[in-house]
């Protein structure tokens, strides 16, 4: 395990918190979104029925209770375009936290 000269990296895991590997990163992003967005968009990704996609969410933690341990959290509760603005904000607000802490 090299240290990185990145100035963070992301990984993209829904399940975190139920895998237990929260203790192994450093911050985590929540991403949040009301239950029938979330329900819509499971559906249209995956092809799943609405039950399907309600016994998918089910059978995660609450998404409350992963937005109260996250360090930082998303609201993606409007367009992509938001969703985009939002990422960018969280982004460079890492980076120049880095810059101060001199990784980047």
């Amino acid at each position: 395990n090299r240290p990185s000269r990145a100035p963070y990296v992301a990984l993209d895991a829904a399940l975190i918190y139920e895998l237990h590997i929260e203790n192994q990163l450093d911050k985590i992003i929540v991403v949040t979104a009301p239950l029938q967005q979330r329900l819509q968009r499971i559906m249209e990704r995956d092809g799943l029925s609405q039950e399907q996609a309600q016994m998918r969410i089910a059978g995660q933690w609450p998404l409350e209770e992963k937005a109260q341990r996250a360090d930082y959290v998303i609201h993606n509760d409007s367009t992509p375009t938001a969703l985009t603005k939002k990422v960018k904000n969280l982004h460079n607000w890492i980076m120049a936290a880095a810059q101060m802490r001199g990784n980047g």
